[in-house]
């Protein structure tokens, strides 16, 4: 059975099953969520900082002034009302699992 995608389209996924079919061209639009604004949410239990470990790289990367601030001089937090979601601090997370993760904002 092919792999199993949460957003395939029931139209996209019985396509599969017909021999000389092609899905790969069509165009599924975006998520409604891919559009909102997104905020960057640090998750503490992946974080290396709150591991005890020396590590402010996400800081170090982002564009925005105060939009990640460390508190109590050790763990890095994310002030939602700055932050942009810009990515910035995503690929340069050293802990072996992400721990920044981009959610939608609320509005």
């Amino acid at each position: 059975m092919p792999d199993q995608d949460p957003n395939l389209s029931r139209r996209a996924f019985f396509k599969r099953f017909i021999p000389g079919s092609d899905i790969s061209k069509e165009t599924e639009p975006p998520a409604p969520e891919d559009n909102l604004p997104k905020i960057a949410v640090i998750k503490g239990r992946l974080c290396l900082a709150y591991d005890e470990q020396s590590c402010r790289n996400c800081l170090d990367v982002c564009p925005e002034e105060g939009a990640i601030f460390l508190e109590d001089d050790q763990y890095p937090m994310v002030e939602p009302s700055i932050c942009t979601g810009c990515a910035d601090c995503l690929p340069v997370c050293p802990a072996e699992e992400c721990a920044i993760e981009l959610y939608p904002k609320a509005v």
